[in-house]
């Protein structure tokens, strides 16, 4: 049985990976990229090497060597532990094991407080205490912040967003953190906010202005945020197939409509999934400097209205798109961050959301280096 499961393994990765050869030969070194650090290795038989097997199980992609005959080889790491126990460091493990943590985290009981302003689309925006890990960015002049992007909450002392949120032509490198509200002018909307600043910020090092691809930063705080009801950090999606038990939600404080007024309350819409042949067809008259090879589904997920007007707008960017965890409803997965679009709300025209899953190792070496 074993036998069997591992065969399924191998063949079911030759279709993940099979884009991301890199022409090297069995027992050739390579590298395999770990975050910030790279871990040596050598081309092996991916039936051979416990790591990549682990990889594959836990739905991430192994470095892909090359072939022999049908057979794939992948970049093994060198490792002095016994060679039949798989790392500790697989990618993936601690966004679970946090996950986990903050999932047992008790913070009292939930208020359900309703509120009931609009995204594009209609539907109803978040009630009090919905999306806790919802954050806003703000730039420019303490006493007049501009709230020009979203982000998502993912531990103590870090915000995940878009790499092109970081900073704004007119005002700047974003300052502003805030975490825990509902309506960004309005003191009496039963939220408890906490205002903190950008200590420091990290681009994905394969980010290059105006492309689309790698879509994804980090903001890290100049202080631990304080968790309660509404203040409690979001889990990672660390598998690349996606539940499509429900559609994903989008979550922003971005425009009512394409040419519309932003939105002080935190609004929030249910979209469908565009598969990638989809999405390529819509986004094949972009300029080719902005998607060179078109929608890249390793990396990014479309998502939209189907037959619906339904979508993000200017301003959600760098919003989580979310999934509600099956074990815990009071509990998201974010699966994707809110890049770019064409227009809003336009019936199927997708938004294009950086695939989180894809970028997980980098995430945690950031994050939780040490853990």
């Amino acid at each position: 049985m074993k036998l069997f499961i591992t065969t399924i393994v191998i063949v079911s990765v030759l279709c993940l990976i099979i884009s991301d050869i890199n022409g090297q030969y069995l027992g050739d070194r390579c590298r395999i990229r770990q975050g910030r650090r790279t871990q040596r290795g050598s081309c092996a038989f991916l039936r051979d090497c416990p790591y990549a097997i682990e990889q594959v199980r836990a739905n991430f992609r192994p470095k892909l060597c090359g072939f022999e005959g049908i057979d794939a080889i992948v970049c093994c790491p060198r490792t002095s532990s016994n060679i039949d126990q798989p790392p500790l460091n697989l990618p993936g493990t601690k966004s679970r094991a946090k996950c986990e943590e903050y999932a047992n985290t008790q913070l009292g009981n939930k208020n359900n407080l309703q509120f009931t302003t609009t995204v594009v689309g209609g539907t109803p925006s978040s009630s009090a205490k919905e999306f806790p890990h919802m954050a806003a960015l703000g730039f420019g002049n303490e006493n007049d912040i501009q709230w020009l992007c979203g982000g998502t909450l993912i531990s103590e002392k870090f915000v995940l967003t878009a790499a092109h949120c970081l900073s704004s032509r007119e005002y700047g490198q974003v300052k502003f953190v805030r975490v825990g509200d509902l309506n960004l002018k309005s003191i009496t909307d039963d939220a408890q906010p906490q205002t903190l600043l950008a200590a420091a910020v990290y681009r994905h090092p394969d980010y290059r202005s105006p492309s689309q691809y790698n879509d994804i930063a980090l903001i890290e705080l100049d202080r631990p945020v304080v968790f309660t009801n509404y203040v409690k950090p979001a889990c990672l999606q660390t598998e690349f197939d996606l539940p499509q038990t429900a559609g994903p939600i989008a979550t922003g404080w971005g425009r009512l409509g394409f040419t519309g007024e932003t939105s002080d309350q935190l609004m929030k819409v249910t979209l469908g999934y565009f598969n990638n042949q989809q999405c390529r067809s819509v986004y094949a008259s972009v300029p080719e400097r902005s998607l060179p090879n078109g929608i890249d589904d390793n990396t990014q997920i479309c998502a939209g209205g189907i037959n619906e007007s339904k979508d993000t707008c200017q301003g959600d960017s760098g919003g989580p798109l979310q999934i509600k965890n099956p074990s815990n409803s009071k509990q998201y997965y974010v699966i994707g961050v809110t890049s770019f679009g064409k227009g809003c709300g336009i019936q199927n025209i997708p938004g294009v959301y950086t695939r989180v899953s894809n970028y997980v190792p980098w995430i945690e070496s950031l994050v939780w280096p040490t853990d």
